[in-house]
């Protein structure tokens, strides 16, 4: 049964695909819409990104529309861009001669969209719907393996995982996002290609993983790529012995706009101690500011496993003062961080029991909302100042004496003024003598 793509799509895109269709054929060429948007439009899904394959060249479809960016024209691709919104246009091309696992030595275009279904990966991205009459083209079976939810390469499985080295990758996250199974002879050849795999970039990998935290089900992406054994092509240190099968059970659970938590919770599951956590990360390539956090975040996770105390006020001190010593620049960074760390907090695997209650983390929180001082630096008094005001205090007590005043802030952060502060010394003052 044809589609209505009137009723799948909001009226302002199925006007511009429109358009799009019109302006085409009216040059005496067809197009389609194929790939990822229709195999969505297969499952009863709203198509995220709208993609379009063509009889018309580059050169004749830019001729169509006043905003063209050429964003792989060399491989036929061009993005018309429709009241700010991008659709990616390709022409119908064939591609032969793969030499380095992962793009093809040659490129040629084609009137035909039946040579480029078959160039596809898998069958369930090999379907194009007809954009007038809402007509599927369903040449390789993919509408039978989405209604039985399998993963099936297009042709000889062999030859296109030989062809591209990330495609096994993409059918273990397909089968992961999508919650399919994989054909038994497509998931044989990601063995036998495992050399081809091994020449694709960090990055291209890592764009997977990214791709798959924002899926459904990333725990069972990670688990499709130990039981294929893909981490030791990447990590020539990689010890499988080593996961932890508690940390990988909590990726699911995370927050999906926090890429870093994820990575970090990763390599915890991956068996890479705090101590190795910087080299992963640097042979993942991430940035700079991805390395920092997922470093937090461990820092956190240290301190909330070295001590049990008792009292909440104990351990909130024991906390602050452990964080302090650590790379936060400010109380509301450290804020920030015990915020995004949070999802953890309340799990098991990640603190100790006493930490492991969801008021205390709100508690804390509400401490550190107030930007109080963590350091004695950050004091609004300082040696000098309660030297001049109590010269008779002993120098060498001046440490301790500006612990006690930490620790007061730490009580009271509104406290954090000069005279507030001078005032309190006297108080502290008091206590240390009656204490000597």
């Amino acid at each position: 049964m044809p589609v209505d793509l009137s009723k799948k799509l909001s009226p302002l895109i199925f006007q511009h695909i429109q358009s799009i269709d019109q302006k085409i054929r009216s040059l005496g060429h067809s197009v389609y819409l194929v790939g990822g948007c229709v195999r969505d439009l297969a499952l009863g899904k709203a198509p995220k990104d709208i993609d379009l394959a063509t009889s018309a060249t580059p050169v004749e479809v830019k001729s169509l529309f006043s905003h063209v960016i050429e964003t792989g024209i060399a491989h036929g691709t061009v993005t018309v861009m429709l009241d700010r919104i991008p659709y990616e246009v390709t022409t119908f091309r064939t591609e032969s001669g793969y030499v380095d696992g992962r793009r093809p030595g040659q490129v040629s275009f084609s009137m035909e969209l039946s040579e480029d279904l078959k160039r596809r990966d898998f069958t369930i991205n090999a379907l194009a719907v007809e954009i007038e009459s809402g007509k599927w083209i369903d040449e390789h079976n993919g509408i039978a393996d989405i209604e039985s939810k399998i993963i099936r390469c297009v042709g000889n499985p062999f030859e296109r995982f030989s062809e591209d080295g990330l495609r096994p990758i993409r059918a273990l996250r397909f089968a992961s996002s999508l919650g399919f199974q994989l054909d038994p002879n497509t998931q044989l050849n990601i063995a036998k290609t495992r050399s081809v795999i091994q020449k694709i970039s960090i990055e291209r990998f890592l764009d997977e993983i990214r791709k798959s935290f924002q899926g459904k089900d990333p725990e069972t992406f990670v688990r499709l790529l130990l039981e294929e054994d893909i981490f030791s092509l990447f990590f020539s240190n990689w010890n499988p012995q080593s996961c932890n099968d508690a940390f990988l059970g909590t990726l699911n659970e995370l927050p999906k706009t926090d890429f870093p938590l994820f990575l970090f919770v990763l390599s915890n599951g991956l068996g890479y101690s705090s101590k190795e956590l910087s080299g992963f990360l640097k042979k993942l390539k991430t940035s700079n500011q991805t390395e920092k956090d997922c470093l937090q975040f461990s820092e956190i996770r240290a301190v909330l496993l070295q001590k049990t105390l008792e009292s909440d006020y104990e351990i909130k001190k024991y906390i602050l003062s452990s964080l302090a010593k650590y790379a936060f620049a400010t109380s509301s960074e450290l804020k920030t961080v015990v915020e995004r760390f949070k999802p953890l907090w309340e799990n098991k695997t990640w603190v100790l029991p006493a930490y492991r209650n969801s008021s205390f983390s709100n508690q804390l929180l509400e401490i550190l909302n107030q930007n109080p001082a963590l350091t004695v630096r950050d004091l609004k008094v300082n040696g000098v100042q309660i030297s001049e005001n109590y010269p008779n205090f002993p120098k060498k007590s001046l440490g301790r004496l500006l612990s006690q005043l930490l620790d007061y802030i730490w009580q009271n952060p509104d406290q954090n003024t000069t005279q507030c502060l001078l005032e309190q010394c006297a108080i502290e003052i008091s206590n240390l003598q009656e204490k000597a």
